[in-house]
């Protein structure tokens, strides 16, 4: 019996051990970025507009379930930093800059938390780059731990099946 309750000691403890380092290793004292997109009336009408119209193509292709097509979302350069703008000024502690270049997409957000100054900030990068067989995701990087991209893929479609397809429904 005594072994068993070492052991398991042991184990929550490395668990324990491993959660704190990954939280150090996830989240960083300052922001990567800053946030370089300014919103105004004008601005967010377009951009309002812009979103409604990749909700209804999702919407759309959502619908017909038979249809195995993928889903073509066709955005520029002056949509994808408004929309920024707009996520910024929805949450303003969330700064995103979205950079597209011929056959690729960079990522990169920044959301401040309500933690102490080392651990403050969660910092994603990744890169996108375009694919005629599906998503091709580069090596994703939280805070300064590599993930790869086939497993957030992975974890994106287990999500959309789960909730956000549901949750289309009453858009």
């Amino acid at each position: 019996m005594k072994v068993i309750v070492k052991r398991t000691f042991y184990i929550l403890l490395s668990l324990t051990v491993l959660v704190f380092a990954l939280i150090l290793l996830a989240l960083q004292p300052s922001p990567h970025i800053k946030a370089v997109h300014q919103i105004d009336a004008n601005f967010a009408t377009e951009n309002k507009n812009t979103l409604q119209r990749l909700v209804q193509t999702i919407k759309s292709v959502q619908t017909d379930e038979s249809n195995n097509q993928p889903v073509i979302l066709s955005v520029t350069q002056n949509e994808i930093d408004g929309l920024s703008a707009l996520g910024h000024r929805a949450i303003p502690q969330l700064i995103s800059n979205i950079v597209l270049i011929e056959g690729q997409g960079f990522f990169r957000l920044s959301l401040e938390l309500p933690l102490p100054k080392l651990i403050r900030f969660l910092n994603i990068e990744l890169t996108l780059n375009a694919s005629q067989t599906g998503l091709d995701l580069d090596t994703a990087y939280i805070g300064s731990i590599p993930i790869p991209g086939n497993w957030l893929i992975v974890l994106a479609e287990l999500v959309s099946e789960n909730y956000i397809k549901k949750s289309l429904v009453f858009l």
